[in-house]
């Protein structure tokens, strides 16, 4: 086994903003040089550590963690929308090794993932289905949140189990210094708001667009 790891900011204004040129290039240089470490080590699974922005994990039941045995992208702010290549066999036995770690999470045969953790597999590999992955959904919108120590004590229960296998594992984890984006809060959202928060899922081009 080896194992490296990239960790990576992500923005639904990526491809909607016009900054100054001489921060777009050095976001564009850090972007290649990203690329070129990825490409020379020549991953043969990537494990996905990403949050969701009330695109495919909604109120109706908001777990603080859940491994995707298949996944598809939703096409938020114009990210590619379709499926992952997840290795299910691989995605269950992950999870069945947290599960022995006295970890509790949940599991999806259907996750939907947004830019969030469709953004960096854009960037690095050109495509969302390029490389088998697995994605790890962690909670970071929603309230309640988990303590840091459950979400390290994850990390290190999935890294024990990456340990074990005869892979090129690539760990990416899309974040940034902070993850408070603008998005309504329950206690103070409108109806319409609660809505989407409760159950937002597919919604038309229009009424995206409009969010």
């Amino acid at each position: 086994m080896t194992l490296a790891l990239i960790t990576m900011s992500h923005s639904p204004l990526l491809e909607y903003n016009d900054p100054p040129a001489d921060v777009k290039a050095a976001v564009q240089k850090a972007f290649a040089q990203a690329r070129a470490f990825v490409k020379d080590y020549d991953p043969t699974l990537v494990v996905s550590f990403a949050p969701d922005h009330y695109n495919g994990f909604f109120y109706d039941l908001m777990p603080p963690f859940c491994i995707g045995y298949e996944a598809f992208g939703v096409g938020d702010y114009g990210t590619t929308e379709g499926p992952l290549s997840v290795p299910t066999d691989r995605a269950e036995e992950l999870a069945e090794w947290v599960a022995d770690r006295d970890l509790d999470v949940a599991i999806s045969r259907r996750m939907e993932i947004d830019h969030g953790a469709v953004q960096p597999l854009e960037i690095l590999f050109g495509a969302i289905d390029a490389v088998p992955t697995i994605p790890v959904f962690i909670n970071g919108v929603a309230k309640p949140f988990t303590r840091m120590r459950r979400v390290r004590l994850l990390g290190e229960a999935i890294g024990s189990y990456l340990a074990t296998l005869d892979e090129r594992v690539l760990v990416i984890g899309s974040g940034g210094l902070s993850h408070d984006p603008p998005v309504p809060q329950w206690v103070t959202a409108t109806d319409q708001q609660r809505a989407l928060l409760l159950n937002g899922r597919h919604p038309t081009a229009a009424a995206r667009d409009a969010r």
